[in-house]
């Protein structure tokens, strides 16, 4: 036993419990439910979808003229991606069992091999990176956008000019809210706007986890495969019946888990392709009138959206390169050396790894690296499209 490897297992075991943390405080997370919980999420989520309401109010109201229309899509079509994935993820069935079976996955039996725990650790590492550095840049960029109207506010003053203090959202209600007492009670209102963000990207950040766990299964199943031959001298059906197991189990997870986000990702990859743009739009329009904290904002709040696009081409990037990596341990393997009955069960599980395995959007739209460059390519078209109208 190798003790610095175990203690990293251990560390890396508790990565999902880390990640859920923000879902958990509002009462999102779908397994572990109390009457606390259920009462946090109730509140939560009647104060989001009050403050969407009146953001898609706001929209109604300057629908037509489109400056106004782009600064409100820019809150109100995030804010709208956010609920979607809060709603799904709290109430769909298929995610308590996809968080359950990563759970149930994580035992030292699963990974009594050395070599298979330190396959597991470094996909494990590569979520535990992404997931400090998005959590940090969720913070920042949620807190900075909060505090925008105010920082111009403060700079006017000092400048001596005189400019209305607005809120950090843009919303609509039913009486004037533009004297300073309002619109400082509106500030305060919103505050809790900014956990909002950082729960959108726990959301993310718990796919990281479930494809890096499954990225893990198919590579220490290639592993097992590769092995195959070590055991040819005691080989018995119990070792062969083992990696047909896996296979069918990382099949099984793979399914749900692309039924669970399918329709999400649809969604997103249309509200994402428009807000990167937009985003990009306001940025230009910032360079033009040399505002450079709102120009710093927009690029901030553009990259992040961006990164968590990439995610997703990433993570799909990663699955189906570790699907194609089985389907080569399968031929690879010394399976002339083995008896005819294990012979034909091995064909069957190459004909099934000749399935690709992939995250999709709407079960037509595959995400992978090169699916990034052509959602960019489309954002920029928006750009251009933008500066041509206004």
């Amino acid at each position: 036993m190798n003790p610095n490897i175990d203690r990293k297992f251990e560390e890396a075991k508790g990565l999902l419990d880390r990640v859920s943390r923000p879902l958990q405080l509002v009462g999102v997370w779908p397994v572990k439910r109390t009457s606390t919980s259920n009462l946090r999420f109730v509140m939560f989520i009647t104060y989001f979808s009050t403050h969407l309401c009146m953001e898609y109010c706001d929209l109604l109201v300057v629908f037509g003229d489109i400056q106004s229309m782009v600064l409100n899509l820019m809150e109100s079509g995030l804010q709208s991606m956010i609920i979607l994935r809060l709603f799904c993820l709290r109430y769909r069935k298929i995610m308590h069992q996809i968080v359950i079976a990563i759970q149930d996955d994580v035992i030292d039996d699963n990974y009594d091999d050395p070599n298979e725990k330190k396959i597991y650790i470094k996909y494990s590492s590569i979520a535990a990176a992404y997931h400090k550095f998005s959590v940090w840049l969720g913070w920042i960029t949620a807190i900075n956008w909060y505090f925008m109207p105010l920082q111009n506010y403060g700079f006017a003053l000092m400048q001596n000019a005189t400019i209305p203090l607005i809120t950090p959202y843009r919303i609509r209600t039913g009486f004037d809210i533009s004297s300073m007492k309002w619109t400082i009670s509106i500030y305060i209102y919103q505050m809790p706007m900014i956990f909002t963000s950082v729960c959108y990207v726990a959301t993310f950040n718990f796919i990281i986890v479930a494809v890096t766990n499954i990225c893990a299964k198919i590579a220490v199943l290639s592993y097992n495969v590769n092995n195959l031959a070590v055991h040819r001298v005691t080989f018995t059906t119990m070792k062969l019946s083992d990696v047909v197991e896996k296979h069918l189990k990382i099949i099984r997870i793979v399914d749900k888990l692309d039924k669970a986000f399918n329709l999400i990702f649809f969604y997103e990859l249309i509200n994402t392709t428009v807000l990167i743009g937009l985003l990009l739009y306001c940025a230009m329009v910032n360079l033009d009138n040399a505002e450079p904290m709102a120009l710093v904002l927009s690029l901030l709040y553009a990259a992040t959206m961006m990164m968590l696009v990439f995610v997703n081409c990433l993570m799909g990037e990663y699955l189906a390169t570790e699907a194609a990596q089985l389907l080569a341990s399968y031929y690879e393997c010394s399976w002339y050396e083995m008896p005819l009955s294990f012979q034909r069960d091995l064909i069957i599980c190459m004909m099934r790894a000749q399935v690709p395995m992939h995250l999709t959007a709407a079960k037509f739209y595959v995400y992978s690296l090169s699916s990034f460059t052509s959602i960019l390519k489309s954002s920029m078209a928006y750009v251009s499209m933008l500066r041509t109208m206004i």
